[in-house]
């Protein structure tokens, strides 16, 4: 069973896409030389991959192909770095154990992209949250503390 015109259409269409936002490409560090190496690795990577699924006949592995690839392409977009971060999936889980043996298991993205960089920003702007939060209560805290000094020296009047 061949593929459909349909998803035939679909998958030229997202390796062109792939190949277009690769010329476009601009690194996030905004060095020439790490535009050059990410833009060879999207090329690369997009060769290397829709070449080993070329001959997937089913349509259910195709269909699941297609989604993979429209998903790395956004969160590519998104986070502007096209390397992925591996993800711990036990491969033997997403797959039944009788495609697998049988060899009709596609040659999917195994990774899902999720930039060091976007984590790295949202660890440093949690630890600020939860610093200015802390800073906040601590000066609470001293308020209350010279409040209640001066209540007891009132108190007292040992003013």
């Amino acid at each position: 069973m061949k593929m459909t015109s349909v998803a035939r259409q679909e998958v030229l269409g997202l390796y062109r896409r792939i190949f277009r936002i690769a010329k476009k490409w601009q690194s996030a560090s905004g060095q020439m030389e790490d535009t050059i190496k990410e833009k060879q690795y999207i090329i690369n990577e997009a060769k290397t991959l829709f070449q080993k699924n070329k001959d997937l006949t089913d349509p259910e592995l195709i269909k699941q192909c297609i989604e993979e690839c429209k998903a790395r392409v956004e969160i590519g977009l998104h986070y502007h770095i096209p390397y992925p971060r591996p993800v711990s999936v036990n491969p033997d889980n997403v797959y039944n154990n009788s495609s697998a043996s049988s060899g009709s298991r596609p040659t999917t993205w195994s990774y899902i992209s999720k930039p060091r960089k976007a984590e790295e920003a949202f660890q440093a702007s949690l630890l600020e949250i939860l610093r200015r939060s802390f800073i906040t209560h601590c000066q609470s805290v001293v308020h209350i503390i010279t409040n209640c000094e001066a209540d007891m020296a009132r108190v007292c009047n040992c003013e």
